[in-house]
């Protein structure tokens, strides 16, 4: 086991599509070596639209045989005075990368 003091990082996002300030639950696509380099490659998905700000933290990511990716989380996903709930989303790399280069 290994430790490193925490930096700051800024992820290159295209501020249209994915607010990450807003504290939406969001996965980074990019290599392992970019945070150790502090490079500024990959992109942010939204994954689900949060109407409590950062309340949804400790998610599960499953990695599918198909390739499809399972994010789990706890998130208040409606407006509105229900509480958190917890909820998958899936999607494919392929997918968001095709998304990405379409713009």
């Amino acid at each position: 086991m290994w430790w490193r003091q925490p930096e700051e990082w800024q992820a290159n996002t295209n501020e249209r599509d994915c607010k990450h300030e807003d504290s939406h639950f969001t996965a980074w696509v990019g290599r392992y070596e970019d945070l150790e380099t502090g490079e500024e490659n990959g992109y942010l998905v939204k994954l689900l639209h949060s109407h409590a700000g950062g309340d949804h933290t400790y998610p599960g990511l499953e990695l599918l045989p198909d390739g499809t990716l399972v994010a789990t989380t706890y998130i208040k996903y409606r407006p509105g005075k229900d509480r958190n709930s917890v909820v998958s989303t899936r999607f494919k790399l392929s997918e968001t990368d095709a998304q990405i280069k379409a713009k």
